[in-house]
């Protein structure tokens, strides 16, 4: 039994030194820090219309469980669709996850008229 516990306690470590928890290139999307426990950012996008007013948003989601299934739409269009948007002024993204990814979610938001 304690043979059984040691070679799991050294896969483990094993495992966790070769990953990316144990380099300092532990970053998520567009540069953000990321954390083994838990990381909740915002990222701005690349769109931007200085032209239209962001009177209304609207927000398009994917989800993420165990590293093992995902489903949603997280694209410009599917945010415009669900926020009532015709001109864009601009899109951010937001990025949440639990335990590296044991739940994780990435949503786009956007922001028009």
């Amino acid at each position: 039994m304690k043979k059984t516990i040691a070679t799991l306690l050294g896969l483990t470590a094993a495992v966790t030194l070769s990953s990316c928890a144990a380099s300092n290139n532990n970053f998520g999307y567009g540069g953000q820090p990321t954390g083994v426990v838990y990381s909740g950012y915002n990222t701005p996008g690349s769109i931007a219309d200085s032209h239209v007013k962001p009177a209304r948003t609207g927000e398009a989601c994917t989800h993420g469980i165990l590293w093992l299934v995902a489903w949603g739409h997280a694209g410009t269009d599917d945010a415009m669709q669900n926020g009532d948007i015709t001109k864009l002024a601009n899109v951010q993204y937001s990025n949440t996850s639990v335990l590296s990814g044991l739940y994780s979610k990435y949503c786009t938001i956007a922001a028009g008229e």
